[in-house]
C-alpha cells in the first residue's frame, strides 16, 4: 500500500466521490445539499476551506433511503457503508468510500474497514414547532451519545481525563443496552415525523441542540454554488443555516485555529 501524504490527493478523491453522488442524485431526482464545513467552504472560499480535507452532504430522509437502495442495486467500484446493509458498521449515517483506499482514524473506528470517504447525513422532519423539535432532541440525546461510545477509544491522548472517563462510563452503559437496541431507538426517534410534512427539520449526527433545527423552507429549493471545479447544491436558505450554526461565518478564525482537525492515515491499495 502507498500512503497518501498530500492533502491535494485526498481532495481529488473526495471530488471524484462527490461527482458520483451528484450524478446518481440528478439522474434519480434525489435531493441533496452541501452541509457543515463543505457549505461554508463553498460560500466563503468557493471550495475547500484551506485547512480542511473533507466533504459532507445532507439528504432528506426519503431521498437518503432511496439513495441507499439505488446505490446498492448494482456492483460499483466505491463502497457505501451504512447500517441498513452492514450490521457491523458503527455509524448512524452513511459513508461513501473510495474502493481502492484505506483510511485509519486515530481515536475512533467504524467497525468495518473503510476508505477515504464522504459523509452522507440524513435530514429528519422534526414537527411544526421548535419546542417540539427540542423535546425530541432531548429524548434522542442520550442514545446518540451511547452509540458514539461504541466507535471511540476508551483512552485518547488528545482529550482531557474528564472526557476519557465520560467515554468509559458511556461504554459501560451502552453495553447494558446493546448496540442494536440503541441503534433502533435512535433511528425510530429520528423518524418520528414525516420530513415533507414538517415545518422544521434537523440532522441528528453526534450532537443535538437548537442550532441544528431549521425551517424546512430553507431547504425547499436548491441553489448551485461553485465548489472547486464543480457546482454543488446548497439549500436556498444557506445564509440563515450558516449564520445559525457558525455565527459570523464570513470572518476567518484566528490563525491558531486554522489547522486540520482530522487525525488519520490514508492509503491507496496498489496491486
Amino acid at each position: 500500500m502507498r500512503e497518501i501524504s498530500d492533502i491535494k490527493e485526498i481532495r481529488k478523491i473526495l471530488l471524484e466521490i462527490a461527482s458520483e453522488i451528484k450524478q446518481i442524485c440528478e439522474e434519480n431526482k434525489l435531493r441533496f445539499f452541501m452541509s457543515g464545513g463543505t457549505l461554508l467552504g463553498a460560500v466563503r472560499h468557493k471550495g475547500f476551506i484551506p485547512w480542511d480535507d473533507d466533504i459532507d452532504f445532507h439528504m432528506p430522509r426519503p431521498d437518503y433511503e432511496k439513495f441507499i437502495q439505488i446505490y446498492n442495486s448494482k456492483p460499483r467500484t466505491n463502497i457505501l457503508h451504512c447500517q441498513e446493509t452492514n450490521p457491523n458498521y458503527l455509524y448512524s449515517y452513511a459513508k461513501l468510500a473510495k474502493g481502492n483506499t484505506l483510511l485509519i482514524e486515530k481515536g475512533c473506528h467504524s467497525g468495518v474497514e473503510i476508505g477515504v470517504y464522504i459523509d452522507i447525513f440524513p435530514i429528519e422532519g422534526v414537527g411544526d414547532t421548535v419546542e417540539g423539535a427540542l423535546e425530541l432532541m432531548n429524548k434522542i440525546d442520550m442514545p446518540i451519545k451511547l452509540l458514539m461510545s461504541y466507535r471511540m477509544d476508551a483512552y485518547r491522548k488528545h482529550v482531557s481525563l474528564k472526557k476519557n472517563l465520560q467515554v468509559v462510563a458511556a461504554k459501560i452503559m451502552a453495553k447494558f443496552y446493546g448496540f442494536k437496541k440503541l441503534s433502533n431507538t435512535v433511528n425510530t426517534l429520528a423518524q418520528t415525523y414525516n420530513y415533507d410534512e414538517s415545518k422544521y427539520i434537523a440532522s441528528f449526527i453526534d450532537e443535538v441542540g437548537e442550532r441544528r433545527i431549521y425551517p424546512k423552507e430553507a431547504y425547499d429549493e436548491v441553489v448551485y454554488l461553485d465548489f472547486e471545479d464543480m457546482k454543488l447544491p446548497a439549500p436556498v436558505g444557506y445564509d440563515m443555516v450558516l449564520t445559525k450554526f457558525y455565527g459570523d461565518y464570513m470572518t476567518l478564525p484566528p490563525k491558531e485555529k486554522q489547522v486540520l482537525t482530522h487525525d488519520y492515515k490514508a492509503y491507496v491499495k496498489e496491486d
